[in-house]
C-alpha cells in the first residue's frame, strides 16, 4: 500500500493478494486485487482476478466512491464457477441447501448501506432443497438478475432418481432484504415428500407425485399450495396416535360392557412442534388424488403396533398451520390391503381389508370415520364344534373365514366378529350361527380359530370326541414361526404356513404353504397354496390350489380369472378331487342405486328402494 500527496492530489496505489477470499462465509478462491485513486472519477479503481484453480477464475472491475451521495460502489464481474452458496442468507427461512457453479456478467452497485446487484447467470450443477418437504431438485439453467428480483422461467428440475419436473420462480428483495419468494412447480412423477418416521412420527413417507404446486414466502411465514395425484412406488405413513400413554390404545379389552363405556378418552394434539431457530411458520393446503398405484399405512395402535395397509383411491385435502392442528377431509376407500390385528398382545394375525372398506375425514384426524371390513382365511375342522354340522358339508375340513368389523372413530373404533364360510351351503352357516348365539360365544370361537386354528368345543356339543389341546397349540406356534421367517427373506411375496393335527400331533396332519403376490404395478394377483395331508383315506396327499386374477383395464374392473381349487378331504362321498375355471369378470362400484317404483310395489304399498351399493 503506498500513500503520497494526500491533501493536494492525492495518489493512492494498493496490490493486495488474500488466500482464502471469501464472502457470506463461503471460500471462494484467491484473491489479487489492484487499487488506485482516479482523480478524473473522483474515486477508487479496482482492477482484481478470483483464482478458483488455475484453470477457473473471475475477473472483477470498477470503482468505489468513497464521497457520492448516490452510488458508494459499482463493480462488474465477468464470473466463473462462482459458489452459489454465498446466497444461503437470503434464502434461509425456505431452504438450508442451495448449491452450484454460477457463470455469468454480473454488476454489484449502490450506496454502502443499499447494495444490490443485476445481470445474468448460467447454474452449473445447481441444488435446491425444500427443507419441510425434506426433498432436493437438481439443475442446469439460466437466471435473470434484476436490481429487485431474481427470476428463472421454465426452469427444469430433476428429483433424485431423475425424475423431471419444470418450476418458474421470481425471488423480490429490496437491496438485499426483505426477501420475498414466489415459485410455481409443475411435476411429472416427482419425489414430493420424503420424511422418515422418526423425523415426523406423524406424517412419513417417500411419495412421487403428479401436478403443481405454489410456494411463497413472506415475511417468514411458507405458504404450500398443491394439486396432486401419486405416482407408483409412493408410500404415506400416519401416526395420528403417537404420544398418548399406552393405555388409551388398546381398544380391544375383556371388559364388563357396563364399564367399558365409562373409560376415559384422552386426545392429543397432532399440532408438530417445530423448533426452528429462524421462526420460519409453514401452512399447507394440499388437495391428492389418490390412485392405487400407491400404499397407505395407518397406525391404529403404536403400542402393540396395530396397522392398517393397502392401496386404493379417493380424494383427500390436507391442511396444516404451524398455529393450528392439523386438519384432513375427504374419503379414502381400500382396494387391497391389510390389518395387522393384535389381541391382547397375545395374538397377532394379517387380515386381508375387503375391497370397498373406508376411512372419512371431517377436519381432525382423529375423529375420522372407519368402515372397514377384514377377514382372515384358514381351513379347520367343523367336526369340532359338532359332529352333526360334517353331515352338511360331507367333509370335516372346511374353509372359514373369521370376519373382523372395524367401525366408528379412529381413536375409539367399535370391533365386532363374525364367520363366513366360503364355498359352503348356506344351511351350513345357518347351522352354525344356532350353535354360536352370543356375542360372547363369538369372540371365543374367533380366539380359538386364531389361536389354535379350530373352533371351540361347546358344553352343550354332542361330540364324543375332543381334539388333543397341546397339539393344536404347538402347531399353531409352529405355523406362526414358519410364517415370520419365511416373509423375512423376500417383501415381493406373502408367504404363510399351516400346520394342522388333530389327534397326537403325527397322523392325521395337514401341511400348507400360502403364496400371495401382486405383480405388474398391481394388475397381476395371485393366491395359492400347496402342501400335504397324511390321513388314512385320501390317496392322493398332494394339495395344489392357486387363483390367478389379470386386471385387463387399469381401473380393474374388467379381469380375467383363473383357478384351480381342491375338493379337501371327502370322507363319506368319493368325488373329484379338483375343480378348475377360467373366465371374465366385470366389476363395478357405484354409489347411489335408483329404481323405479313397479306396480307391484304400490300394489303391495312397499317404498321405493333407494340406497348405497
Amino acid at each position: 500500500i503506498s500513500l503520497s500527496n494526500l491533501y493536494e492530489v492525492p495518489n493512492i496505489k494498493t496490490e493486495l493478494e488474500v488466500q482464502d477470499f471469501s464472502f457470506n462465509q463461503v471460500i471462494q478462491g484467491k484473491l489479487n486485487i489492484f487499487s488506485q485513486w482516479d482523480n478524473g472519477e473522483n474515486g477508487i479503481l479496482l482492477l482484481g482476478t478470483i483464482y478458483k484453480n488455475n484453470d477457473i477464475w473471475t475477473d472483477v472491475s470498477g470503482y468505489i466512491y468513497p464521497d457520492s451521495k448516490i452510488e458508494n460502489i459499482s463493480l462488474f464481474f465477468d464470473a466463473k464457477d462462482i459458489d452459489m452458496r454465498l446466497l444461503h442468507p437470503y434464502v434461509q427461512g425456505f431452504t438450508h441447501t442451495i448449491e452450484g457453479n454460477g457463470s455469468g456478467n454480473i454488476h454489484l452497485f449502490g450506496t454502502f448501506s443499499d447494495i444490490t446487484f443485476e445481470g445474468k447467470a448460467f447454474v452449473r450443477e445447481g441444488l435446491i432443497g425444500v427443507d419441510m418437504l425434506n426433498t432436493q431438485y437438481s439443475f442446469n439453467d439460466s437466471v435473470e438478475i434484476r436490481s429487485d428480483a431474481i427470476i428463472g422461467e421454465n426452469i427444469t428440475l430433476y428429483d433424485r432418481n431423475g425424475n423431471m419436473g419444470s418450476m418458474n420462480f421470481e425471488v423480490n428483495h429490496q437491496f438485499l432484504r426483505d426477501f420475498t419468494l414466489n415459485a410455481d412447480i409443475q411435476s411429472n412423477n416427482m419425489l414430493l415428500y420424503d420424511v422418515s418416521e422418526r423425523v415426523n412420527p406423524q406424517i412419513y413417507g417417500t411419495v412421487y407425485g403428479s401436478g403443481n404446486a405454489r410456494i411463497s414466502l413472506v415475511n417468514q411465514l411458507v405458504n404450500i399450495d398443491a394439486n396432486i395425484r401419486n405416482s407408483a412406488n409412493s408410500f404415506m405413513g400416519f401416526n395420528f396416535m403417537n404420544g398418548s400413554s399406552a393405555e388409551n390404545y388398546d381398544f380391544v379389552l375383556f371388559k364388563d360392557v357396563k364399564t367399558a363405556s365409562n373409560m376415559p378418552i384422552h386426545v392429543t394434539s397432532v399440532r408438530q412442534n417445530d423448533d426452528d431457530e429462524d421462526d420460519t411458520k409453514l401452512r399447507i393446503n394440499c388437495f391428492i388424488d389418490v390412485l392405487p398405484t400407491g400404499n397407505l399405512e395407518l397406525v391404529m395402535d403404536p403400542v402393540s403396533g396395530d396397522k392398517i395397509k393397502g392401496n386404493g383411491s379417493g380424494n383427500i385435502q390436507v391442511q396444516y398451520d404451524s398455529d393450528n392442528d392439523l386438519a384432513m377431509f375427504g374419503g379414502f376407500t381400500v382396494q387391497n390391503g391389510s390389518y395387522n390385528f393384535s389381541l391382547q398382545q397375545v395374538l397377532h394375525k394379517d387380515f386381508k381389508i375387503r375391497e370397498g372398506s373406508r376411512i372419512d375425514f371431517s377436519g381432525n384426524p382423529l375423529d375420522a370415520i372407519l368402515t372397514f371390513n377384514a377377514l382372515y382365511a384358514l381351513t379347520a375342522s367343523i367336526e369340532d364344534l359338532d359332529q352333526s354340522l360334517v353331515k352338511e358339508t360331507l367333509r370335516t375340513s372346511v374353509p372359514v373365514n373369521c370376519i373382523l368389523n372395524l367401525n366408528g372413530r379412529m381413536q375409539n373404533p367399535t370391533i365386532t366378529f363374525d364367520l363366513e364360510f366360503p364355498n359352503s351351503t348356506n344351511e351350513l352357516q345357518r347351522q352354525v350361527k344356532s350353535f354360536i348365539s352370543t356375542e360372547d360365544m363369538m369372540v371365543r370361537q374367533i380366539v380359538y380359530l386364531l389361536v389354535l386354528n379350530k373352533f371351540y368345543t361347546p358344553d352343550y356339543s354332542r361330540n364324543d370326541y375332543r381334539a388333543n389341546e397341546f397339539s393344536a397349540v404347538a402347531s399353531s406356534a409352529l405355523s406362526a414361526q414358519l410364517s415370520n421367517i419365511l416373509n423375512s427373506l423376500t417383501d415381493k411375496v406373502q408367504i404363510g404356513t399351516n400346520i394342522r393335527s388333530r389327534q397326537d400331533g403325527v397322523s392325521d396332519t395337514e401341511v400348507e404353504m400360502l403364496l400371495s403376490s401382486q405383480l405388474l404395478d398391481n394388475r397381476l394377483l395371485i393366491n395359492g397354496n400347496f402342501g400335504y395331508k397324511n390321513n388314512f383315506i385320501q390317496t392322493n396327499a398332494f394339495i395344489g390350489e392357486f387363483d390367478l386374477e389379470y386386471k385387463l383395464t387399469p381401473s380393474g374392473e374388467l379381469r380375467l380369472k383363473a383357478y384351480n381349487h381342491a375338493n379337501d378331504m371327502y370322507r363319506y362321498n368319493m368325488k373329484s378331487l379338483t375343480r378348475q375355471g377360467v373366465g371374465l369378470m366385470y366389476y363395478k362400484d357405484f354409489d347411489i342405486f335408483k329404481r323405479r317404483k313397479s306396480a307391484a310395489l304400490e300394489i303391495g304399498k312397499m317404498p321405493a328402494d333407494e340406497g348405497k351399493r
